[in-house]
C-alpha cells in the first residue's frame, strides 16, 4: 500500500503527516508527542526505501530537534540528509539541510560567517521557487543580525518576514515574527516599542494556542528585563 502511495503522491504520505503534526505539536507544546512524531517520520522514511520521502522526514526532523534546542540530534539528521540528497541529486532538501545547518552554524558562536552562509544558503531555496518556510527563517536571520548590531539589516528582515508571511499565506510562525519584531526594536532607534511587540506576539500566540511561541517571547521579556539598567 505505501509503495503504491508514493508512485501516487510522490512520496510516503504518511511520513509527511508525521512530519507536520510534530511541528504542530510542537509549536503547540506538546513536545514529547512532537519529538515522538519526528522520529516515527524518519522510521517510515527509511522503511519506505524510496530515497526522496527519507530525504522529507531527515529534514524535517533536523529542523524539529533545531527548534528543541538538540544540536546533537539535529546535526544527525542534517548529516545524513546532505548526504542522501547529494547522492540522489534531490534539491530541494538538499538546499533546505543547507538552510538549516547555516542557522545551527550562526547560532554555534560564528555570528558573521553564519549570517554570510544563511543568506547563500536561502539564496539557494528561493532559487528553486520554493517559497514555504521563508516567514520563520527571515525571522531567524533577523535575529542574527540583531545580535550582530545590525539594527538596519535586522528591520529588513521583519518586513521580509512579513511580506512573506502574508505572500505565502503562513501563519503558523506570526507570534515568532513578533517576538523577533521585539528582539530588533530593543537594540534598534526605530521608534519601535520592544513591549508592543513581545504584547502582540503574546496575543497571537494566546489566540493560536502556540504554547512554544509563548514560551520563547516571556524568554525574551525575562531576558530584557534582566539586561536592564538597575536604578540608582
Amino acid at each position: 500500500m505505501t509503495q503504491r502511495h508514493i508512485l501516487e503522491f510522490g512520496q510516503d504520505p504518511c511520513m509527511v503527516i508525521l512530519a507536520y503534526e510534530a511541528l504542530n505539536d510542537w509549536i503547540l507544546g506538546a513536545t514529547e508527542e512532537a519529538d515522538r512524531k519526528a522520529l516515527h517520520a524518519v522510521d517510515h522514511g527509511r522503511r519506505s526505501e524510496h530515497p526522496f520521502s527519507l530525504a522529507y522526514a531527515l529534514s524535517f526532523a533536523a529542523w524539529h530537534f533545531m527548534n528543541r534546542a538538540d544540536l546533537e540530534a539535529a546535526s544527525g539528521f542534517l548529516t545524513e540528509a546532505i548526504e542522501l540528497c547529494e547522492s540522489h541529486r534531490i534539491r530541494i532538501f538538499l538546499v533546505m539541510a543547507r538552510v538549516l545547518e547555516s542557522i545551527a552554524h550562526a547560532g554555534s558562536g560564528e555570528l558573521e560567517a553564519g549570517i554570510e552562509r544563511i543568506e547563500r544558503s536561502l539564496g539557494g531555496f528561493r532559487s528553486t521557487g520554493a517559497a514555504l518556510f521563508m516567514p520563520s527563517w527571515h525571522a531567524v536571520l533577523a535575529r542574527h543580525y540583531a545580535a550582530a548590531g545590525a539594527a538596519d539589516r535586522a528591520l529588513q528582515e521583519i518586513e521580509k518576514a512579513r511580506a512573506a508571511s502574508r505572500s505565502s499565506a503562513e501563519c503558523w510562525c506570526l507570534a515568532d515574527i513578533e517576538c523577533a519584531a521585539g528582539d530588533v526594536a530593543a537594540i534598534s532607534d526605530s521608534g519601535v516599542d520592544p513591549d508592543e511587540r513581545y504584547a502582540a506576539a503574546l496575543d497571537i500566540a494566546a489566540r493560536q494556542h502556540a504554547a512554544a511561541w509563548r514560551t520563547r517571547t516571556r524568554a525574551a521579556i525575562q531576558a530584557r528585563a534582566a539586561a536592564a539598567p538597575v536604578p540608582e
